[in-house]
């Protein structure tokens, strides 16, 4: 009985721990403060730009439900993305990884498969 009783205490701690582990909020540890120097000019950039005129990040432009509603509204791909062989003319290299160094703000796609 004691072979038969063994994987089904592993399963239930298993699922115990993957159901405590999602209902339980993960703390976030708060950054350390950077000098001040710098704090005080990227306040100043944050105070003379509201939350509406910054530019977003490329991984903000790129969520798929923002892709999806611009493609049903203007029937193509916005103007940031760049097709894989318009990035390889301008530096963009695959293996290297390097596209948000070459091109920042732009993303790959549009290419016909």
């Amino acid at each position: 009985m004691g072979k038969r009783l063994f994987p089904v205490l592993i399963v239930v701690a298993v699922l115990f721990f993957v159901l405590y582990k999602g209902l339980v909020p993960e703390t976030q540890i708060p950054a350390t403060a950077p000098p001040t120097s710098t704090t005080s000019t990227s306040s100043k950039s944050s105070i003379s730009q509201p939350e509406s005129q910054r530019p977003l990040a490329i991984d903000e432009k790129t969520q798929a439900n923002k892709v999806a509603d611009y493609l049903q509204q203007h029937a193509r791909l916005p103007d940031f993305y760049i097709s894989k062989k318009e990035a390889r003319a301008k530096g963009w290299n695959a293996k290297a990884g390097n596209l948000c160094e070459v091109l920042p703000g732009r993303a790959i796609g549009g290419d016909r498969l």
